[in-house]
């Protein structure tokens, strides 16, 4: 999404350089004044992939949506316990 030192962004005020690192700490801020926790961008992939699979997605299209080559890992994203159990998949996170 973002390159190490930065990609060009349209913003609201026309390009702006973000660098991995200042989304990082602008999420983090973020999420210390309106929720009151600790937040990270990679929170939100965890989130993503649970809310598709509460959706219904497969997981072959969740692994594929995340990049991942192994179902494995995408599985390590899914927080849901009680659908895991349902599915018989046991992930050790």
């Amino acid at each position: 999404m973002f390159g190490t030192s930065g990609e060009k962004i349209n913003g609201w005020n026309g390009e702006i350089k973000l660098s991995v690192r200042h989304f990082e700490r602008i999420v983090k801020k973020l999420g210390e004044k309106v929720l009151n926790r600790r937040v990270t961008p990679h929170m939100f992939r965890h989130c993503f992939a649970t809310e598709l699979m509460n959706q219904g997605c497969s997981f072959d299209f969740i692994r594929e949506t995340l990049g991942h080559k192994n179902i494995t890992t995408t599985l390590k994203y899914l927080h849901n316990k009680q659908d895991r159990d349902f599915y018989n998949i046991k992930v050790n996170i």
